[in-house]
């Protein structure tokens, strides 16, 4: 490899103690359920559970859409869904039980994986640009479905808890195609360990490796145990702001349960530190 093409190396920067115990600090109180920004591969468009009324919209929906986000804030979900789009994602159960809506669907010619959820009197619809069309998207449902019933026969051999926390990491990683999929274990107190894990060869090993409660925050424990995904595309995102017109918002829009939902900036510079 050459010079021109080398990736440059990032000198690592480590913390005085008092940077570390201000930066656990803030993070132990950070509310992140209400970033109030997604990551910009996707865009979100939101409306009360009662109305079509689009009241918030990220700002990269404008990368998406031939038309600038500003002018879609106040007017009916229709404008960017078809009919029969919005009655499919708008069926979402109720908000007791949070449940999700998946559509690949169309947008101005544009294909797009949509998902959609009621909670706390909102109701959020999230689009993924997607490289399969309607007709093809069955064949990754296949191919899902198919590692699926792998995991199924392979996991009736399993001898130990090793041999499951194996085929967890494993699966997990074909499905969702990441580079690194880990398994963690907590104890009573929140210190977890990294049991399994699943990765690229370039990547370095975690397996083995302690961390104290303090790594994942209380809040971030609470939301994790109703949300299970933390989806990260690019750890170099710029946020994608929320822009509303609801006035009558007594607290930040939350976001528990969005897909798209940016991450604590603390996060991200963990992730670019390892």
């Amino acid at each position: 490899m050459s010079d021109e093409t080398a990736t440059p190396m990032i000198e690592r920067k480590y913390l005085t103690e008092e940077e570390l115990s201000e930066a656990l600090e803030h993070c132990a109180s950070e509310p992140i359920h209400t970033p109030n920004a997604i990551q910009p591969h996707g865009f979100i468009v939101v409306t009360k559970v009662d109305t079509s009324t689009i009241c918030d919209i990220s700002d990269s929906a404008s990368n998406f859409l031939q038309r600038d986000q500003m002018s879609l804030l106040g007017s009916d979900i229709t404008s960017i869904l078809s009919e029969t789009d919005h009655a499919y994602l708008a069926s979402t159960a109720n908000e007791v039980d949070v449940s999700y809506q998946y559509r690949s669907i169309v947008i101005q010619g544009k294909y797009f994986d949509a998902i959609s959820h009621a909670y706390n009197g909102y109701r959020y619809y999230e689009f993924e640009p997607c490289e399969y069309s309607k007709d093809t998207a069955p064949s990754k449902v296949d191919r899902i479905r198919e590692y699926l019933r792998q995991f199924t026969v392979e996991s009736q051999r399993a001898e130990s808890l090793e041999d499951l926390y194996s085929l967890v990491v494993r699966y997990t990683k074909k499905i969702t195609n990441f580079d690194r999929v880990k398994l963690y274990k907590f104890d009573d107190l929140w210190n977890g360990a990294v049991v399994e894990e699943d990765r690229e060869d370039f990547m370095p090993s975690y397996k083995g490796l302690c961390f104290p409660a303090s790594d994942i925050p209380e809040q971030a424990r609470r939301l994790y145990s109703i949300n299970y995904l933390r989806l990260i595309s690019d750890i170099r995102y710029k946020p994608s702001s929320l822009i509303t017109i609801d006035r009558e918002r007594q607290a930040p829009l939350d976001m528990s349960h969005c897909v798209l939902r940016s991450v604590s900036p603390i996060h991200i510079q963990y992730l670019g530190q390892l």
